[in-house]
């Protein structure tokens, strides 16, 4: 079976280091829930595996939150030179990893 979640909510759902998604399995039985991968932006569909009862709870679960997600994500783009990427980023990551930890956002740099 599968639900269909917009795609740009899938890493708020799978949460830091796999957090939120392995409360979801965890209170629904251990249901598989498989994301499609990254790369693939226009695929909403998330398959879940187990019981009816499983997968059931694991919909409800994937849906409440989603839609919590929803009312609380925000998103923006900002156009920013390819010769200043660097100095955002920072060495081995520092300054862009220190932007995403102190407000709690995922930023994402154009693969070039």
């Amino acid at each position: 079976d599968h639900v269909e979640i917009p795609h740009q909510l899938h890493t708020a759902l799978i949460g830091k280091n796999g957090s939120i998604i392995k409360q979801i399995r965890s209170e629904c039985g251990g249901c598989i829930i498989n994301f499609p991968p990254e790369s693939s932006q226009g695929d909403d569909r998330i398959v879940l595996k187990g019981s009816l009862e499983q997968i059931k709870k694991a919909k409800q679960e994937l849906l409440k939150l989603a839609e919590q997600k929803n009312d609380s994500n925000h998103q923006d783009e900002l156009n920013v030179k390819l010769e200043y990427h660097k100095f955002l980023v920072g060495r081995q990551g520092n300054k862009i990893n220190a932007l995403r930890d102190k407000y709690q956002v995922r930023i994402i740099f154009p693969s070039s």
